[in-house]
């Protein structure tokens, strides 16, 4: 990263000093079991009409979807969107690792898109599109990996091998290749800052809505990749129900949608 006035930010600081090369501590794991009078529902996730990749044949069709489920889900979230300027309002305090969440962060690194640039992760409302760039922050966090995030409209988080350091989303720098740039879309962003466009960096990744006013243009410009991501199933949204502790009818109600 070029030479900038950097601004001091004790608790990107604190996130850096406890996930910097380390796994988040703030971790568990649990299991769950499909109740039989739920029916499971797999969305496969699809990608844009310029992806090269054959189809699936069907091969995730719900029968294949186990009766049960063994995940991770990393908890003390909040603190984690409170370091990077975030709303954190906007997420519960518990972040349940969907295979999915796997899936893209594996596609990123060595799969189709590892070499696209300027990627739009999208889909459905509600289905974990901030959450996952947490996940992918607290990951690259945990193997030392560059990396930049943008929560709010006027500021980013940049953390490396040095440590964490805020910065305006105003300031003319330039990140290095070896960084990922992650940038949310919300009611003050919409899209990517003038940093992240601008800079040499392995990818630019923004969470976003369906909405193509978000993303369009920028990804145009980018010669980007657009991707839709996969529905949870079954027993990740009573995963999710479970650990957010909320009424369980809930989950009947958000898997029968």
């Amino acid at each position: 990263m070029t030479s900038a006035t950097l601004s001091p930010n004790s608790l990107a600081q604190e996130l850096w000093q406890t996930a910097w090369g380390k796994p988040w501590p703030y971790q568990s794991s649990d299991k769950i079991t499909k109740p039989t009078i739920v029916a499971d529902e797999d969305v496969p996730m699809v990608v844009d009409s310029s992806d090269d990749r054959e189809d699936n044949d069907g091969e995730n069709d719900s029968s294949t979807t186990p009766s049960e489920l063994e995940y991770t889900f990393l908890y003390n979230i909040k603190s984690v969107v409170r370091a990077c300027f975030g709303n954190e309002k906007a997420v519960g305090d518990v972040l349940v690792v969907r295979a999915e969440y796997v899936l893209l962060r594996e596609m990123l690194e060595t799969g189709y898109a590892s070499r696209t640039e300027a990627i739009v992760i999208t889909g459905q409302p509600g289905i974990g599109k901030t959450v996952f760039l947490l996940y992918l922050l607290l990951w690259r966090l945990e193997h030392k990996l560059p990396t930049a995030i943008q929560l709010a409209a006027d500021t980013f988080v940049t953390f490396d091998d040095k440590g964490a350091v805020d910065l305006s989303t105003e300031q003319r720098i330039r990140l290095q290749d070896e960084y990922w740039a992650l940038a949310d879309s919300n009611a003050q962003i919409i899209q990517p800052c003038a940093v992240f466009l601008n800079s040499p960096v392995r990818h630019v990744i923004q969470a976003s809505s369906p909405t193509p006013d978000r993303w369009k243009e920028w990804i145009k410009q980018s010669m980007g990749r657009v991707v839709v991501t996969d529905l949870p199933h079954t027993l990740e949204v009573l995963a999710i129900i479970k650990q957010l502790k909320l009424d369980m009818a809930d989950a009947y109600r958000l898997i029968k949608k």
